[in-house]
């Protein structure tokens, strides 16, 4: 086997699933090591009892293995590979003993995408909770390196867990839909009609019933309201449900993912009602960086979403949403994201772990 210097627990991004956040995370990390042979690895208990062995471009090779039938196949890989990356908590737990049998040699790196143990929870899932903060607590301690997303998650795992070795690195998560980078080309014409977007799926946490709740109480045909989403049907029943169905500028629409900026350009505010609480308190959501990014102006239900208040963000409280709402767009928020895209361009991970 020619072991590759870089093995990282994770399914390298295919055409489906590059649409999705994970997914675009792993691909942007992976063209800091273009130059190095890579592995992706994903184990699982309970599938892969036939080892599946894939070439998914120069220097990649991906494999699917099962704990139990190739333990001494994976045992190889983590004495030989000079660098283990762990995207995300979630690709931890069928790989963890591992982690006892690393050459002093090799680095461990985490990249953190959230607070998984805390999502659970609040999920309804308390064995997984349970289960998730003990994996949390050895990866947290065996990790040479932590990737967060945002401070806020930083100081949430170092209050949460005290003890680590490791040092940390802020590295926020950005879309691929950002486009450009001139916040003079985000401001919307005053004889534009006020525009009101919503981005994401119908699952309880996104408050959709709250968003909808609004619009009712603020209609008004001179708001057009675009609801971008995966679940059209969901949607329809949701507004239906709520007596809003059949409004002519009330538009639920599922569209490919190079169709946002459309939509984002027009829009001048958007829709984001987190809770406040760990999991958002922490978070570097996509959908409210591509708001951001068109100089969208989020509503909230809470304004602490990972960093962006202590950046300074523009936004308003669902409460405050009106009809009377100026039609405009903010600078201010495309430009706090021009400044993450930039940060991020100066990164080269690989000097950074600086393994070799």
């Amino acid at each position: 086997m020619n072991t590759p210097t870089v093995l990282f627990l994770a399914k390298y991004p295919d055409s489906q699933s590059i649409k999705e956040g994970m997914s675009q995370r792993i691909h942007a990390v992976d063209k800091h090591f273009s130059s190095f042979s890579r592995a992706y690895l994903s184990v699982s208990f309970l599938k892969n009892w036939k080892r599946k062995v894939e070439n998914r471009g120069t220097n990649i090779t991906q494999y699917e293995c099962n704990f139990f039938f190739h333990f001494f196949f994976l045992l190889s890989f983590w004495r030989k590979s000079k660098l283990i990356y762990y995207h995300s908590i979630y690709n931890v737990p069928a790989t963890l003993c591992f982690l006892f049998f690393n050459s002093r040699y090799t680095k461990v790196v985490w990249d953190v995408h959230g607070a998984v143990p805390e999502e659970q929870k609040m999920s309804g899932f308390n064995i997984k909770s349970t289960v998730y903060n003990f994996v949390e607590r050895c990866i947290f301690r065996s990790a040479d390196l932590i990737i967060v997303v945002t401070d806020a998650l930083k100081v949430h795992l170092l209050e949460k867990h005290k003890r680590t070795k490791a040092d940390f690195f802020l590295y926020p998560i950005l879309s691929n839909q950002l486009k450009f980078r001139n916040s003079n080309n985000v401001c919307s014409k005053k004889t534009e009609k006020l525009t009101v977007i919503y981005s994401g799926n119908t699952q309880v946490w996104q408050n959709v019933n709250l968003m909808l709740k609004v619009i009712k109480q603020h209609f008004s045909n001179e708001i057009n309201y675009y609801l971008l989403t995966g679940e059209p049907e969901s949607m329809k029943l949701a507004l239906k449900e709520a007596e809003l169905a059949n409004e002519a500028n009330i538009f639920v629409l599922s569209v490919d993912p190079s169709e946002l900026e459309h939509y984002y350009r027009k829009a001048h505010y958007g829709f984001v009602l987190r809770d406040d609480m760990v999991v958002n308190n922490v978070a570097c959501p996509t959908k409210l960086v591509e708001y951001m990014h068109y100089g969208i102006i989020p509503i909230v239900k809470s304004e602490r979403i990972g960093d962006f208040k202590k950046f300074g963000y523009e936004y308003i409280s669902y409460k405050d949403f009106s009809m009377q709402l100026p039609i405009q767009k903010s600078s201010v928020n495309q430009k706090i994201i021009d400044r993450l895209i930039k940060q991020n361009e100066k990164v080269d991970l690989s000097i950074l772990i600086n393994f070799l």
